[in-house]
């Protein structure tokens, strides 16, 4: 699956616990020797990186992950990838024609709306295919909702009670090389680290 000219990830990590997280700044420290120290943030947003094992469970799954691996040619092709969290949550079921969502309020228009990085989303109903969508237009109808208008239709009905909304976010392997540990002679595993490019998504 491709989406705006980039591969998406479309394995789900095998972790037992949540994806580890780290906020990185690039800034520079400044020493006040009559004052107090002041930090300044080059970038202006935080730059993510995201822990993520992948494991290959028969010979099939290996060939993908290798292809994966070696399409990426280590740091140096982007691609896109959900950050495995309910990042929003559907506050009412949704038709298949429909082209918006309802998710309960948690201040998705006033904090983060405004970055092109938090526009893009991974919506998982029960049973279906991972959906990639953008989000157009955004309106707060002032009762704990926020209803936001997506680029095109979800093409399958999503159900509140178990459709996933996770940011869908664009990365880079963190590392040039990548590890693979074979578990006998079929499965094998690789942990792998994204670096997210929020100054890098499309427009």
């Amino acid at each position: 699956m491709t989406y705006l000219g980039y591969d998406v990830l479309e394995v789900t990590h095998n972790m037992g616990e949540a994806i580890a997280e780290a906020f990185g700044r690039q800034g520079e420290l400044l020493e006040n020797p009559a004052g107090r120290r002041a930090f300044d943030d080059h970038a202006g947003i935080p730059l993510p990186q995201r822990s993520f094992s992948w494991f290959a469970p028969d010979r099939e799954a290996v060939v993908a992950l290798r292809a994966f691996l070696v399409a990426r040619k280590g740091r140096l092709t982007p691609f896109w990838t959900p950050t495995f969290a309910w990042d929003l949550v559907l506050a009412a079921n949704a038709l298949a024609a429909h082209t918006q969502i309802t998710v309960r309020r948690t201040g998705y228009g006033q904090f983060l709306y405004s970055s092109p990085a938090r526009r893009h989303l991974a919506i998982v109903p029960p049973g279906g295919p991972r959906l990639a969508r953008k989000v157009t237009g955004l309106t707060d109808p002032g009762n704990g909702t926020e209803i936001l208008q997506l680029d095109s239709a979800h093409g399958v009905d999503l159900s509140a009670a178990g459709t996933v909304i996770s940011f869908l976010v664009l990365c880079r392997l963190a590392e040039d090389l990548t590890r693979i540990r074979w578990w006998g002679t079929d499965g094998a595993e690789a942990d792998l680290t994204f670096q997210e490019l929020p100054r890098e998504v499309p427009a």
